[in-house]
């Protein structure tokens, strides 16, 4: 975010802006760390645990699949337009990474 001082644009530095990403809307619309992060743990070891290899490493098409676990746990907290963007964006990677689409 700019800020104006004068006549003299400033940049917001990476960790103000950080905090007050996290500590306004985000929080709001995500609910407090913790729990959401605990929901997001829950969902991501219920999807390890019954994937194909659930004790193999972590893969392209685990990531694309856990990113969209992510926004649906978001989106259960808060619905936003922007977490079904989501979620078809990571569909979509998920069907590239499968070689479904290019």
């Amino acid at each position: 975010m700019k800020t104006t001082t004068g006549s003299k644009e400033v940049l917001e530095g990476i960790l103000d802006e950080a905090i007050r990403i996290t500590s306004g809307d985000r929080q709001r619309d995500y609910d407090h760390p913790l729990p959401n992060h605990e929901r997001i743990a829950e969902l991501w070891n219920a999807y390890l645990n019954i994937r194909k290899k659930p004790e193999g490493f972590i893969e392209a098409e685990d990531v694309a699949a856990m990113m969209i676990l992510l926004k649906l746990v978001r989106n259960a907290h808060t619905a936003k337009r922007d977490n079904s963007v989501d979620i078809a964006g990571y569909a979509r990677c998920l069907a590239r990474i499968q070689g479904f689409e290019e």
